[in-house]
């Protein structure tokens, strides 16, 4: 369990596995019975490389309040959000590159509250749905200022 406001800087995460299925690399989600809650989990110039989760998140998946910034997902794989899962993001200046999901979400997997994402790239990325980015349930996006080039759906 990551303590409040979390910052992860600067950090590679490489080939790591999430045995339960969520969040191949770092999986934050809100504890009803913990006194430590973590809000805020913030991720900074970090690269996120073939991590895999065999339900969601390849790389991260969070239910708490989550910031990226200047990170590059490349080659991370999940059923949904083959690079990241969330339910509440604010992201500028990142890259996702080669990220698969099996179903939905080639690159990131939006769920429940408000998504600000700016200034990034979206590349070759590939899922049955959603080859980049797909919403779910009472999601509310803006996107500006960003790159969509090359994601694909279907079946492989």
């Amino acid at each position: 369990m990551l303590d409040p406001d979390t910052l992860i800087h600067t950090c590679l995460f490489l080939q790591n596995q999430a045995s339960y299925g969520l969040g191949g690399a770092i999986s934050a989600v809100h504890q009803r019975s913990s006194r430590n809650k973590t809000t805020l989990i913030s991720v900074r110039d970090s690269t996120f490389k073939e991590n895999n989760a065999s339900l969601r998140g390849g790389a991260i998946h969070t239910t708490v309040k989550t910031k990226i910034q200047g990170t590059t997902f490349m080659g991370n794989s999940a059923s949904f959000g083959g690079a990241v899962s969330c339910s509440s993001l604010k992201m500028t200046n990142c890259h996702f590159e080669s990220n698969n999901a099996k179903s939905s979400a080639g690159a990131l997997s939006l769920d429940h509250g408000s998504h600000d994402i700016s200034h990034t790239n979206f590349l070759h990325n590939t899922a049955k749905q959603g080859g980049a980015i797909c919403g779910w349930t009472n999601v509310d996006l803006t996107c500006s200022l960003c790159s969509f080039y090359n994601n694909t759906t279907g079946d492989k």
